[in-house]
């Protein structure tokens, strides 16, 4: 199992796409554009596994049931991908301690251990333990 500083730079190197060393906004906006893409790439998938799960799949009315939340998904992540830009500011604003624009791996490592919320936003073991936890909760 990685350590915590392990898991910290692999974060922080997973997001420094221009290798600069530091995390400047396009490498921040970039990352959250590629989450986004993925989410609605795998959201029908998921969706139709859980209708499929719940035996509500197949039924009279799947296909419209489908397409209903297929597009209600669709629509959480327009409108999370039309947040970004003020995600960032607010992330730069707790995150970029001296204000220079760029976000140093000393300044990642203060925020990562100050704040839970910086922690599950990028850090992948987080994401996936929170969405097992949620898939646990739902059974």
């Amino acid at each position: 199992r990685a350590s915590e500083e392990e898991r910290q730079r692999f974060s922080f190197e997973r997001l420094d796409l221009n290798r600069s060393g530091k995390l400047e906004r396009d490498d921040v906006v970039a990352s959250m554009e590629r989450q986004l893409q993925l989410a609605r790439t795998i959201t029908p998938l998921v969706i139709a596994q859980q209708l499929r799960a719940r035996a509500v799949y197949g039924g009279v009315g799947h296909e419209q049931l489908l397409e209903e939340a297929n597009s209600l998904a669709q629509g959480a992540i327009d409108d999370m991908a039309s947040q970004i830009e003020r995600t960032v500011d607010d992330l730069y604003a707790q995150v970029d301690l001296d204000a220079n624009g760029a976000i140093s791996f000393g300044e990642w490592q203060t925020a990562w251990e100050g704040s839970a919320e910086v922690r599950a936003m990028f850090d992948g073991t987080e994401l996936i333990r929170s969405s097992a936890s949620a898939a646990v909760r739902r059974d």
